[in-house]
């Protein structure tokens, strides 16, 4: 079997759209492709060379299956060359990024760039994939939601800046809070991730940044780990230079399995580790059983009574 389990940072889930079998020879998506608005205007072709980020749902463990047709499957895993992939149960979260040329060709789509409201948008005619793969396939995202798309000019003159701390907190109004005294003191951060951090890589950004150094609290939900993970160490990173003067706890688990979640969230509320809790990762509810979302909503409203607040990623994938 082909096991996978790399880092997902799935936050721009927006409408994780199911499939339809429409044919003898494709799976199509049904009829609840987004279509742009009537008074949006038709710009062009999506440019070839512009980057897209794909988020594929696939069953991978059907033992009704033939060896060949596992083989068939692996082989447009491979061609869509995931970075992010996450496992739940049977299931498989492929997150992919690559050029628009590629996704066209693999999903047998065309992507079209349109003007609305003061900005650029896109949208892809309906996906097609192999009708073999119908017991496979769960859904798409990222092809048809019309997500905003960034404004090619624009990315253009900034793609070569490399942001700063400085950049970072004026863009988003984070220094005239600094300024005014609001700098994270006295209050607890909580970072809950899975793997641990880079020393070295968070030192050298609290030096380059001229931030001063923290003690960073790990707490280790299911045993120690000593894998390093990147989402981890930009999370900290992060969070002290917005915050520079709040107390940092880490709470981490070993992997990315949806029950080690909930025990990650568990024992964040249980033992009240700080009142502002920060998750980059994220899982949409659509693969969950209602009894999966039950346990997690109650540990959530115990996190309310104690006035526990969670944030968690959203729209980070894609434009």
């Amino acid at each position: 079997m082909y096991f996978l389990f790399i880092l997902l940072a799935i936050s721009n889930i927006t409408n994780f759209i199911n499939l339809e079998i429409t044919g003898p020879s494709f799976l199509e998506i049904n009829d609840t492709v987004i279509s742009p608005p009537k008074n949006s205007i038709y710009i062009d072709y999506l440019r070839d060379d512009i980057n897209l980020r794909i988020v594929i749902g696939l069953n991978y463990k059907n033992n009704s299956q033939s060896e060949i047709l596992y083989k068939d499957l692996i082989n447009l895993i491979k061609q869509m060359e995931p970075n992010n992939i996450t496992t739940y149960k049977n299931k498989l979260l492929l997150s992919f990024e690559s050029k628009k040329s590629k996704i066209e060709e693999i999903f047998k789509i065309k992507f079209y760039l349109y003007y609305y409201n003061k900005n650029f948008y896109y949208f892809s005619t309906i996906p097609k994939i192999d009708y073999k793969f119908k017991d496979f396939i769960i859904g798409i995202s990222g092809l048809n939601n019309f997500t905003k798309a960034i404004n090619q000019l624009y990315f253009t003159q900034i793609s070569s800046k490399v942001f700063g701390v400085e950049d970072i907190r004026k863009f988003y109004g984070f220094d005239k809070l600094i300024s005014l005294g609001y700098t994270g003191k006295g209050q607890k951060i909580v970072i809950g991730s899975v793997y641990s951090f880079n020393y070295n890589d968070i030192n050298s950004f609290f030096d380059k940044f001229k931030i001063k150094r923290k003690e960073i609290e790990v707490h280790y939900v299911l045993g120690k780990t000593d894998k390093i993970g990147d989402e981890t160490t930009a999370d900290i990173e992060w969070a002290i230079a917005i915050a520079p003067e709040a107390d940092l706890i880490l709470a981490v688990i070993p992997d990315p399995k949806y029950s080690s979640f909930l025990e990650l969230f568990n024992y964040i509320v249980s033992n009240d580790l700080g009142k502002i809790v920060s998750i980059s990762w994220l899982i949409p509810e659509d693969i969950l059983s209602k009894a999966e979302i039950k346990i997690a909503n109650k540990i959530f409203e115990e996190a309310i009574s104690k006035g526990i607040t969670f944030f968690f990623s959203f729209r980070r994938l894609g434009f």
